[in-house]
């Protein structure tokens, strides 16, 4: 059968968020798992430079939204809005999923207005102004909560990424529970990041790149380069452990996030690495074969989280993880079974935790295969896939699509 035939028996439906980059680094198992079952996914997104990557899939298209903007602006949100309901009404899903918050809130009205039959949300972490107790966050989080109820009012279902989340809109009356699910996240290949599945030319040519001798332990952060990620707290306890331990070598790898709120500048980080504290290495593509040469992951943030896949991933790479006691990172940590859960905002305590895995190597094994037992037990993508398909079906036929 022909390709385009193949694709004309497809349900047709598009997936919105906020940029290219998202899809690229998340959601790429989630669309070819959804077209194996019978569905074409239209990205919907904001160009960040990863629209050829996403274009080559055989499994999605892609539409590039020219309104969208970081921040509170409602003329460029009004005309996001607009270009949204544009492109439903012209294209006619069958279904939308929106990720990442304003086109949660903006798309699901916008398709609503637009006659979508299905509209399907996922609330992947509440973000940056739900992170802490700020009197200045109060009236905005009033206002985007108050987004959140319109979006709840015209939308089918949503997904969850973590149960607290999910109890918040509970509990708010933003949505129903039987309207509603939590999903691991997007979960992580099992079967790709995976400790047999490593290139060793490639674990060995990052090591050269990172100066890695034999006796070098290697503590690895991979995030966005954002405070409320924890960074500044990461780099504090390499401050304090590599005064005494100059072999524990702490790397930091992801991408900047320019106009963000808590962005962390680049001269900032530029200073740390000048003192020897960190190796930034920026957004990388080889995610899985640093993780490979690291003996931990560590992630100490008190970030609004869904469930951060670079924890899912570390779990998967079977390697220790130490994070906080944060909405989202705790459901990927046992604490003293798989790793440590430590306060937020803690440098002292992410230290002692660095420090106990770090002088003993048979912990370290102990813990990496307990990570692994979890993460396929709990993580496997094949089950939100699974999760989300089912979903689907059942929407589309009630709607008789």
């Amino acid at each position: 059968m022909p390709d385009t035939e193949k694709k004309s028996k497809r349900k047709k439906c598009c997936h919105a968020a906020n940029t290219d980059w998202l899809f690229h680094t998340f959601q790429t198992g989630i669309l070819k798992g959804l077209h194996a079952k019978g569905f074409h996914i239209t990205c919907v997104c904001s160009d960040t430079g990863f629209g050829d990557k996403l274009a080559s899939l055989p499994t999605a298209s892609t539409h590039t939204l020219k309104h969208y903007v970081k921040g509170v602006s409602p003329s460029e949100d009004l005309r996001h809005v607009y270009e949204l309901y544009r492109f439903y009404k012209k294209h006619k899903p069958a279904l939308v999923h929106h990720f990442t918050i304003k086109p949660v809130i903006y798309g699901a009205l916008a398709a609503k207005f637009a006659g979508v039959p299905v509209i399907i949300n996922t609330i992947m972490g509440l973000g940056y102004v739900f992170t802490g107790n700020a009197r200045k966050k109060m009236l905005l989080k009033s206002a985007v909560l108050g987004l959140y109820r319109l979006s709840g009012l015209v939308s089918d279902y949503f997904f969850f990424s973590n149960n607290e989340d999910r109890d918040y809109f509970l509990k708010l009356n933003i949505i129903s529970a039987a309207d509603s699910r939590t999903v691991c996240g997007v979960g992580a290949d099992v079967r790709f990041f995976a400790p047999d599945r490593i290139n060793a030319e490639k674990t060995s040519a990052i090591k050269r790149e990172l100066g890695l001798t034999d006796g070098d332990i290697v503590v690895l952060m991979a995030a966005r380069m954002l405070y409320d990620k924890g960074v500044a707290e990461f780099v504090e306890a390499g401050r304090m452990i590599r005064k005494t331990a100059p072999n524990i070598k702490f790397i930091l790898a992801g991408p900047l996030a320019p106009g963000h709120p808590a962005m962390i500048p680049m001269a900032k980080i530029q200073t740390w690495v000048n003192d020897c504290i960190v190796q930034y290495l920026g957004l990388r593509e080889d995610v899985r074969e640093l993780m490979a040469v690291a003996d931990m992951v560590v992630l100490p943030s008190y970030y609004s989280e869904g469930l951060p896949s670079s924890l899912m991933e570390a779990a998967a790479m079977g390697k220790p993880i130490i994070t906080t006691d944060n909405t989202g990172c705790r459901e990927v940590v046992k604490h003293g079974k798989n790793g440590f859960i430590i306060p937020i905002k803690n440098a002292s305590a992410l230290q002692a935790a660095i420090e106990t895995l770090a002088a003993d190597l048979e912990l370290r094994k102990v813990m990496g295969r307990q990570s692994r037992l979890k993460a396929v037990r709990d993580f496997d993508e094949k089950k939100v896939i699974s999760q989300i398909a089912t979903v689907y079906h059942h929407l589309l036929k009630v709607k008789n699509y």
